[in-house]
């Protein structure tokens, strides 16, 4: 896991440039290189531009293979701290995401994040799983109707201990 930079959109852009890794998201793949880039040299801020937001990023590469996706989060306070990732599909079953996000978990609990929040497509079932592995479970009706969510979307939440 590396710390994302602007640096990273250039290796970053061929990996997310595959329309299939999106079935499940409600973003797109990067235009150019040069939009990817602006994207993450906003991100690599660590912070949202009011400030209410800090700003979590990471990319993941494998040494043999390059890099392969991110992991990311953002949180505007100890108690709700949203979390994502996306794997290429080449890089898809094999745990490496798994454990990417569980560095990352014990990252932002370092950071002081109380409860984890990650929304996923109902039909999206291998990362219902990950989510699951990762104690993740699925957030009381309460909790999911606080959120802005798509009716085809599941709020899934894990509460850290201190």
């Amino acid at each position: 896991m590396e710390a994302l930079t602007a640096a990273h959109a250039e290796a970053m852009f061929p990996v997310l440039s595959d329309p299939a890794l999106y079935t499940y998201l409600d973003d797109a793949p990067p235009i150019s290189v040069d939009d990817l880039r602006a994207v993450y040299r906003r991100r690599e801020a660590g912070r949202s531009p009011d400030g209410t937001e800090r700003w979590f990023n990471w990319m993941l590469r494998l040494p043999e293979e390059g890099y392969i996706g991110f992991v990311q989060a953002s949180m505007a306070h100890p108690q709700a701290c949203w979390v994502g990732y996306l794997l290429c599909r080449a890089a898809q079953g094999r745990g490496l995401a798994t454990r990417a996000v569980a560095c990352a978990i014990d990252h932002l609990r370092a950071q002081g994040a109380q409860r984890l929040l990650a929304s996923v497509e109902a039909e999206n079932r291998a990362s219902i799983a990950l989510l699951e592995r990762l104690g993740f479970a699925p957030a009381s009706p309460a909790l999911h109707a606080e959120q802005a969510l798509a009716a085809s979307e599941r709020l899934y939440v894990r509460d850290l201990e201190r």
